[in-house]
């Protein structure tokens, strides 16, 4: 079992998975609640292998308690990615946690069911150092490896040096219900 920690992550016939037989433990933390809610993975949905853009990952998950998870548990999708932020994480307008909780807030209870994704739990990756908390960014990992990040020139022909890099945002964000394939 491999563990994904941060404070704040083979379907037969299914289309485009990617399937990895490993389990984690992950860790999500809710900006909301500021709770963390442990979760052990399933299955991987989609596993990112390259190191530059979202890095997105999916994993079909169940709760986990100390004693392992409960056999009755919901299976949940757990996404993390490094969206990109044009803001400081918590404000930027466009961010999908924000965006999902205005959609649950809009239909409180009346959300109708299989419309929209009900995220239960929603949050930013936080990086625990020095007796110190911050939200997971591409300038804090800058920051803590002491090089600046430069955003990367407009002109997407050239090539640039390693700092040249986007600011994104590491986000974790739980939601159920978990889709299945449609075979025809």
């Amino acid at each position: 079992m491999h563990r994904v920690t941060a404070h704040s992550e083979a379907d037969g016939g299914s289309y485009n998975v990617k399937v990895d037989d490993r389990m984690y433990t992950i860790d999500c933390y809710d900006d909301k609640s500021q709770e963390i809610t442990t979760y052990i993975t399933k299955r991987t949905i989609t596993l990112a292998d390259d190191m530059l853009g979202r890095h997105t990952r999916c994993f079909v998950a169940t709760r986990y308690s100390g004693s392992g998870t409960d056999s009755s548990a919901t299976e949940v999708v757990i996404k993390d990615a490094w969206s990109p932020a044009k803001h400081p994480p918590l404000e930027d307008p466009r961010d999908e946690i924000r965006l999902l909780r205005k959609i649950h807030d809009t239909f409180e209870d009346d959300t109708p069911d299989h419309i929209y994704p009900n995220m239960l739990v929603g949050g930013h990756v936080r990086l625990d150092q020095k007796d110190m908390s911050t939200i997971d960014t591409t300038d804090a990992i800058f920051n803590v490896a002491g090089v600046d990040r430069i955003d990367p020139p407009c002109d997407s022909d050239t090539k640039s040096a390693w700092k040249h890099q986007p600011l994104r945002a590491h986000r974790r964000i739980v939601m159920s219900p978990v889709g299945h394939s449609i075979k025809l």
